[in-house]
């Protein structure tokens, strides 16, 4: 024990609280209820600090009950030792008065009552803490952060968090839905007090947040998602009111603070981890919505009152959500942030020369995040970013120009994108086939083939072309195809699947002439024009950006091609039907974003006769170097050669 928590003789306090002191200290209970009465006065706030060494003599462990049984015996002194308890929490908030070493050991006694009397309490009323000793837990957690020395003996202390994310849950459950007046207020502060101590950047870490959210119990992460995003939500709509607007902006700064910790926390962890569930259950109540209504508040509010800067509030609401767009737990939330405003968000915004500091931001959602979405448009989502797109056409001369120029060309992307949904006929492309033995090269209606029982993924326009395809090598490779895996929670359909192959089938017509190209360099690079070749469709930015790989090249020398070798995607299997098939069948490859943040789906071109590919062959087998390449494919694609090709 410090020698400062040595009993003294209380010379330091005014008279009568000296009498009542020594006499607490002699051991009478009436005289620490008096006492304790006497320091809920606020002059006597700051005489606590020379109460100390007989605050740390009563918090004896010695005296804490061994048992049940043995709660009765605190009955009559229950509550002045609770609140001495967490009074003392307060003056420990305060520690510039009191030597480190008294501190450390002054805490070491109150969080073991502490943890006694919680226990107590919930024994007693069947629940977790009482509003009072809730809001002074939370206080003194935000204090703490005054004193870095202290706080890290404290936060340390196994069960800390658990504590501290119990008294938030209690408090901010004591009033059912936020009601505006001074307990809504109340709450908040108390909540926003909660999440700034989280967010600090020395603090802030997976096993405490795990702790955290551990410590609400079972339910634990959705019942944090419900109480914060209700919170979040009502914070956004008290931002037209001058009055209340600043009080809760500290709400929502704090909040949007937390939330890239929240993420951080998450990344990469198994999916039932503490952390990973609770930011599912924050998107699950709407958090990409609460992000996107409160741009668009921020913005109104930031127009009408020119005095007012909104930088900083956007940004903490765009880079979440694009970390959100990004993270590999949950699927892309920017298929229900389009729904919910994001496109016009970002129109908005744009319109904005004071928000030169989100430029950036915005312009990776028009060039990456949002053209990444469009080859999921076959349920219809790409009439809603037509129609935002069409209303700001005549608004597109007043953005700033680095935005205009990444703007149009997500819109002309869109636009294209939204014509091959509305010109291809679902019902007809899921029904049309092409024979799986490659060497037959029929297509026709799906009802005219037979699907292999076993693999339930090969179709054969007849027993015989089933019976070769057998014999070439399907015997060893029938099993269960995974050409296109499901999401976790967004489920790839057939009407999906031929919008993605009308929308492959338009890329692959317009850059024929690229692809023809590189595949004849490729096969003269490689040295084995025999091999093949095939073509990856990038997806996963604007574009669709276009890469013909060698399948003589290496491993080694083609990251490309050991990625997708590595996928388990069949593709040894196809790529022996490929080279089976005399040139009936290239292999396409699509990657798009997903779950796992990306995705390859093997889309074969089939062709009716192999003439294409046996001309490119020759160009590659008669010549190098790369003169007159273009030329030559040109021929080649312009050429009568009568050849179906379908995907």
């Amino acid at each position: 024990m410090h020698e400062s928590l040595q009993l003294s003789d209380f010379q330091n306090l005014p008279l009568t609280m000296r009498r009542l002191a020594q006499a607490t200290a002699a051991g009478s209970t009436e005289h620490m209820s008096r006492l304790v009465d006497s320091l809920t006065r606020p002059s006597n706030q700051l005489l606590l600090v020379y109460l100390l060494p007989l605050v740390y003599q009563l918090l004896d462990p010695a005296r804490i009950p061994d048992s049940d049984a043995d709660f009765a015996t605190l009955a009559p002194d229950e509550a002045a030792t609770y609140y001495l308890t967490m009074k003392s929490l307060e003056a420990l908030a305060s520690t510039q008065n009191i030597p480190q070493e008294a501190a450390r050991d002054l805490w070491s006694r109150v969080w073991h009552w502490f943890e006694f009397l919680e226990a107590h309490h919930r024994v007693r009323h069947y629940d977790s803490m009482d509003r009072v000793t809730c809001s002074r837990v939370i206080q003194f957690a935000y204090n703490l952060q005054k004193y870095p020395e202290m706080r890290q003996v404290i936060v340390s202390t196994p069960g800390f968090y658990g504590v501290l994310s119990r008294a938030w849950i209690a408090v901010i459950a004591m009033k059912g839905d936020p009601v505006r007046g001074q307990s809504s207020q109340y709450i908040l502060s108390l909540f926003t007090s909660v999440v700034t101590f989280l967010a600090d950047d020395n603090l802030c870490n997976r096993a405490n947040l795990e702790t955290f959210v551990d410590g609400v119990g079972d339910h634990g992460p959705s019942v944090l998602a419900m109480w914060s995003l209700r919170h979040l939500h009502y914070t956004i709509g008290m931002f037209d009111d001058p009055q209340l607007r600043r009080n809760y902006l500290g709400f929502f700064l704090a909040f949007t603070t937390l939330l890239p910790f929240i993420l951080d926390a998450a990344e990469g962890r198994p999916v039932r981890e503490p952390t990973t569930d609770w930011l599912i259950q924050l998107v699950r109540q709407d958090l990409v919505g609460g992000l996107v209504r409160a741009i668009r508040a921020i913005h109104v509010l930031s127009a009408e009152d020119v005095d007012w800067e909104p930088l900083t509030l956007v940004n903490q609401c765009l880079n979440p959500l694009e970390r959100l767009f990004n993270n590999r737990t949950l699927y892309h939330p920017i298929r229900s942030s389009i729904a919910l405003g994001l496109i016009e968000v970002v129109a908005l915004c744009a319109q904005r020369r004071t928000l030169d500091g989100l430029h950036s931001n915005l312009k990776v959602l028009l060039l990456e995040l949002l053209p990444a979405c469009t080859p999921y448009w076959g349920d219809g989502s790409g009439e809603d970013v037509v129609s935002v797109l069409t209303k700001y056409e005549e608004a597109i001369p007043h953005f700033v120009p680095e935005v205009r120029e990444a703007w149009t060309r997500f819109a002309t992307m869109a636009m294209e994108t939204a014509a091959v949904f509305e010109s291809f006929d679902a019902a007809d492309e899921m029904r049309m086939r092409g024979c799986d033995n490659t060497l037959c090269g029929i297509f026709g209606p799906m009802k005219d083939f037979k699907r292999c029982k076993g693999c339930k993924s090969l179709y054969y326009c007849s027993t015989t072309c089933q019976a070769v395809d057998w014999q070439n090598g399907h015997r060893a490779a029938c099993k269960t195809h995974e050409f296109l895996l499901r999401g976790r929670i967004f489920q790839v359909t057939l009407r999906h699947r031929a919008f993605m192959r009308a929308l492959l089938h338009r890329d692959y017509i317009r850059t024929k002439l690229r692809i023809f190209t590189n595949a004849i360099k490729c096969m003269r690079q490689w040295g084995d024009p025999g091999k093949g070749y095939f073509v990856l469709f990038d997806y996963t930015c604007l574009g669709p950006q276009v890469e013909v790989v060698s399948l003589a090249a290496p491993t080694t020398d083609s990251e490309r091609l050991k990625w997708i070798a590595e996928t388990g995607l069949q593709w040894h299997e196809i790529v022996a039907r490929a080279a089976r098939s005399e040139g009936r069948m290239i292999i396409h490859v699509m990657r798009l974003r997903d779950a796992d943040y990306e995705r390859h789906w093997i889309v074969p071109l089939r062709c009716s006769t192999g003439a294409i590919h046996e001309q490119l062959v020759n160009i590659a087998c008669d010549g190098d170097g790369e003169e007159g390449l273009q030329d030559l494919a040109e021929l080649v694609a312009k050429s009568n050669l009568d050849v179906t090709e379908f995907h």
